[in-house]
């Protein structure tokens, strides 16, 4: 999988990684979709915002807050944030 572009947090490549070898499908999403990846495990979707340990509220950018509202008002997919490649395994169940 590659970048689609340069402005990616840090750690973003070791959560794809780690997610990748416990069996997920990962799409890393556009700068404008609101999230950064589209994970896909055992049937489930997971929308997926990837941030810097240590975030603040503040730290999520008004499409983030856009995208995360939507979801939790029209879907029953969770908006996950998360930071280190261990919460993503937690968060599949891993």
């Amino acid at each position: 999988m590659t970048y689609r572009d340069n402005k990616r947090d840090g750690n973003e490549r070791p959560i794809i990684d780690a997610l990748e070898a416990a069996g997920a499908y990962v799409i890393q999403m556009s700068r404008t979709a609101g999230f950064d990846l589209l994970v896909m495990f055992r049937g489930i979707v997971y929308i997926v915002e990837v941030k810097l340990p240590g975030y603040s509220e503040a730290d999520i950018t008004p499409a983030e807050r856009k995208r995360r509202y939507e979801t939790y008002m029209y879907g029953e997919v969770a908006y996950n944030v998360i930071t280190t490649p261990e919460e993503a395994l937690r968060m599949i169940g891993r």
